[in-house]
């Protein structure tokens, strides 16, 4: 983990509000990097300097902040917010959370609960996002190490990298979602030359029609999930994983994974390449 100063970003449209705020952050672990006393500011602010927190006023003389925070997460879905606001009712906070908002804080606030709350999001996201390499990581094992079984033949791997949150399929995706400790979804891709070739290999025959093609890729999926699940309850303090039924999309579509800490593999196969990719959630509430 990281021992730098967390990047802090001020959105309120009180200069004096902006002075506490800022008063309040330990130095030693906080630096606030920008103030920005409009929505507008605000929004421009966090494109350009990428801080790793924003905090938030409600009413701001442009937008209100639930607007603002709306821009943030279309720039970053993964941005971390601290809604400050003298006003805090259960609507406000219900709208707020529902958004992304990491938690919200009513003015006045003793210094070392708004210390606290920014120390345990950020080390939280940190953890996530160590985490969501190290699953990545055994679902690439797994991914070799099941493709090597069925087909009794040389796999190669490339490193993990993380995947933006938009993916263009190959032609056939097989993607199953991951329940319980740890929301996520897994995706298996490959073009069908790449499917049918595979089949009529682990099938021993020629006479491959589409169905069992798209069952085969169907099956390969389940397994490589089910490794990679297996590997994570066995390996990690997670525990309790499981999976969805796979569903399988046709065509070269693009695949949207928003609101999740993503990583890439492919394995390049005597029948051509597979992409896996495998994605978890955020640690707050929807995201």
């Amino acid at each position: 983990m990281s021992h730098d100063k967390y990047r802090i970003l001020i959105v309120d449209d009180s200069p004096f509000s902006q002075s506490i705020i800022k008063s309040s952050l330990q130095e030693d672990r906080f630096q606030v990097v920008g103030t920005a006393s409009t929505g507008l500011e605000g929004v421009e602010q966090f494109r350009e300097l990428k801080p790793q927190m924003v905090t938030m006023d409600v009413t701001m003389p442009d937008m209100d902040g639930l607007e603002c925070v709306r821009r943030i997460l279309d720039i970053d879905p993964d941005a971390n917010i601290i809604m400050i606001s003298s006003m805090r009712d259960q609507e406000l906070v219900g709208r707020s959370r529902a958004l992304g908002v990491a938690h919200f804080l009513q003015k006045p606030f003793p210094p070392e609960e708004l210390n606290r709350l920014a120390l345990d999001i950020l080390q939280k996201r940190e953890q996530h996002q160590h985490d969501a390499h190290v699953f990545a990581e055994l679902f690439r094992q797994a991914l070799q190490d099941s493709l090597l079984a069925l087909q009794s033949a040389p796999v190669t791997l490339s490193e993990l990298s993380e995947q933006e949150s938009e993916y263009a399929s190959q032609g056939i995706a097989v993607v199953i979602g991951i329940t319980g400790g740890r929301s996520g979804k897994m995706i298996l891709d490959c073009a069908p030359e790449t499917a049918l070739a595979t089949a009529r290999r682990i099938l021993r025959k020629d006479d491959v029609d589409d169905n069992e093609m798209r069952y085969a890729v169907a099956e390969i999926g389940n397994i490589i999930a089910g490794h990679g699940v297996s590997r994570i309850n066995d390996r990690t303090s997670i525990g309790n994983l499981r999976l969805t039924s796979p569903s399988i999309l046709f065509g070269k579509v693009g695949i949207i994974n928003p609101k999740m800490i993503g990583f890439r593999t492919t394995a390049q196969t005597g029948e051509g390449p597979w992409n896996l990719l495998v994605g978890f959630g955020g640690v707050f509430g929807g995201r």
